[in-house]
């Protein structure tokens, strides 16, 4: 708006008609005219011309147009690692323009965080703060949402309420997991790089995301045992490897890539040229457990647990199971404090034993993942659960101990060491080991023994010296002692 200020002139005198016969007296022409007065205009002037970015059709927007509309209206200093500028039709339309940061926000995953998608309703800013327009797993999108079906005088509560509102977010999730998928097909180094930042971003979606479960499904990614280049692959990558007639997805969960590849519960399963998904964060095993099976067809094993089936032949299985039968007996008694059954393993191939947890307890990482949650509810968490002890029927040690118990002379000796073999056990698979002084001492004594050393030898009893205590020294002129003090 803008205001100018024009001169309007005085009124013109009016001209005196006269009648014949009429004396007129003529006035002195020298008499002042009024001046003109002064009056303010105001004018409303149409500085921005132009239609805002989103509305313009993409053919006519330069990439640095995209980069400068990101930077200066959504505000940050970097480039967005991608967007996407579409219009929707038919029962709902809207057009939105969604930007990926480069860097994810520090704050993203806090309950409070607010969006920063914009919603406008026919070009009308409405609110910038609108949680529903979005689930939280996606809340580090930024960009621009605008309708012209939503009606502009509504109230906040009434947008919540709102069935076009409902069409508008279904339509809006899927042109973004759209964008994701995109990334994941066309151009795979810029989704490792995405996928490097928001990977527990799309893996919280699988978790809370029911109606998309399937499409995130497709996306998300994992490292496995035989990609050692550390490359991580989909599901879609490990059925695609699968042996003949496998119908499983195994997995294991851990702290660590490395010691997950090493780990002897996938030994076996390795051997015989199965793949195996390594999961090593803490949202990993939440995310699996939501899908429980992948294409509606394969099913997700935990190796971990027992109950692994590897399709071995039946009858070669019951013959090992009833050969070792007196050692498994035998072993239970000794670790009936700790374990609730021990068998004879389908997954050791070199180890001699390993601990897994029961078919519907909590896997080693699981019980790792609880233990380390601060606000835990020992409602529905049991820390002091039993596990499973497997034993390698064809490793040596297990064999010598199988002789020891059928010649019956077992001994004190015996018992100690399968509690060592227990404890070695619990702490290869994963677990923690609740009482490590007692492992430690069993070492000691089986080191003593290797060195021919009496393992009852006290240890020497170490001199101990008093110091005599210290004279006071004299206190130098102008100076108080500290008695004095």
């Amino acid at each position: 708006m803008k205001s100018r200020e024009v001169e309007v002139a005085a009124p013109a005198k009016e001209e005196k008609t006269v009648d014949e016969g009429v004396e007129v007296k003529e006035e002195d022409e020298t008499e002042t005219k009024p001046a003109p007065k002064k009056e303010t205009i105001w004018e409303w002037v149409k500085v921005n011309t132009a239609a805002p970015l989103w509305r313009r059709p993409r053919a006519d927007i330069t990439e640095q147009e995209y980069q400068d509309f990101y930077k200066n209206v959504l505000r940050d200093y970097t480039e967005p690692m991608d967007y996407i500028h579409f219009k929707t039709e038919g029962d709902v339309e809207f057009t939105g323009l969604i930007y990926i940061p480069k860097q994810p926000p520090g704050d993203m995953m806090r309950l409070d965080y607010n969006t920063n998608l914009k919603l406008y309703v026919k070009r009308v800013f409405i609110t910038d703060d609108f949680k529903d327009l979005i689930p939280s797993y996606l809340n580090f999108l930024k960009g621009v949402i605008d309708s012209d079906d939503l009606e502009i005088n509504v109230s906040r509560e009434m947008l919540q309420h709102s069935k076009t509102l409902d069409a508008i977010k279904k339509k809006l999730l899927r042109k973004i997991i759209a964008l994701f998928q995109d990334m994941a097909t066309e151009r795979p180094e810029k989704f490792d790089e995405f996928y490097g930042k928001y990977s527990t971003s799309l893996k919280l979606g699988v978790i809370q995301d029911t109606q998309n479960r399937d499409r995130l499904s497709k996306i998300i990614r994992f490292p496995s045992a035989k990609n050692v280049d550390g490359k991580k692959i989909s599901f879609e990558e490990y059925v695609t490897g699968m042996k003949k007639g496998q119908e499983n997805i195994y997995y294991l969960g851990g702290e660590n890539v490395d010691v997950l590849r090493r780990s002897p519960l996938i030994e076996r399963l390795l051997k015989r040229g199965y793949d195996v998904l390594l999961l090593s964060e803490p949202i990993d095993e939440y995310a699996v457990s939501a899908l429980e099976r992948y294409d509606r067809k394969y099913k997700f094993t935990d190796v971990s647990k027992d109950g692994l089936n590897l399709k071995d032949d039946e009858d070669v299985q019951k013959k090992l199971d009833e050969q070792f039968k007196p050692l498994t007996e035998y072993m239970q008694t000794v670790l009936s404090d700790k374990i609730s059954k021990v068998s004879v393993s389908v997954r050791l191939a070199k180890t001699p034993a390993a601990i897994v947890a029961a078919e519907y307890g909590y896997s080693p990482n699981m019980e790792r993942v609880m233990k380390a949650q601060a606000l835990r509810d020992e409602r529905y968490f049991r820390g002091d659960q039993k596990h499973v002890m497997e034993v390698n029927a064809r490793h040596p040690l297990v064999k010598k101990l199988l002789a020891v118990v059928e010649s019956d002379s077992q001994n004190d000796e015996t018992a100690n060491n399968i509690r060592t073999l227990h404890d070695i056990a619990v702490l290869n698979s994963g677990f923690n080991l609740k009482d490590t002084s007692n492992l430690s001492d069993r070492v000691n004594r089986m080191m003593a023994l290797a060195l021919n050393i009496d393992p009852n030898e006290p240890v020497e009893e170490e001199v101990i010296v008093e110091e005599e205590a210290a004279e006071p020294q004299a206190a130098t002129k102008g100076e108080k002692t500290q008695d004095e003090l």
